[in-house]
């Protein structure tokens, strides 16, 4: 589950994220480029029309992103009614003549909610090997910086943050 859940809301908020860092560039680029060069270069009739198709655009763009945006909102808060408490271990196991082998146990706490009149909270874990080219790129920070040999991340706290920063 654990998986799936990293992978959709991963994938989703990731590009969303590339989207709009690349959108939000574009504007300024041409805000303070494009526009000012049209305006210099081209006849009146020309410039105006560039700028009204650029208006457009935008407004276009947000009619978009707007609902896309909120249906990733209202996603999360759906699916975040159901976790309790996700922490993500990632450690260090020491194998042989040096070499490491690193392990990303996950747990979370799940409200099941079968029988609403008796809630109970199932905890799952998941544990994987995983080498350390394919940990986090934070959590290869965090490992190069403290030098520790298990480092813990608050799955839902990180999510929640990175929900809040979605325009």
């Amino acid at each position: 589950m654990e998986e799936f859940l990293v992978s959709v809301f991963g994938v989703a908020q990731s590009a969303l994220q590339v989207v709009l860092t690349f959108w939000r560039r574009i504007v300024n680029w041409a805000n303070e480029s494009l526009l000012p060069w049209i305006t210099q270069n081209l006849v009146p009739t020309l410039s105006e029309l560039a700028k009204e198709a650029f208006v457009q655009l935008v407004v276009q763009f947000d009619r978009v992103k707007s609902p896309i945006t909120r249906s990733i909102k209202k996603a999360w808060k759906t699916l975040r009614k159901f976790l309790a408490k996700s922490i993500i271990f990632f450690e260090r196991k020491l194998l042989f003549e040096g070499k490491h082998q690193w392990i990303r146990r996950w747990k979370t706490k799940i409200y099941n909610v079968v029988n609403p009149s008796e809630p109970k909270i199932i905890e799952v874990v998941t544990e994987v090997e995983i080498s350390f080219d394919d940990l986090p790129q934070d959590v290869r920070e965090a490992i190069l910086r403290t030098d520790k040999n298990e480092i813990e991340f608050d799955f839902l706290a990180g999510r929640d943050k990175e929900m809040e920063m979605v325009a």
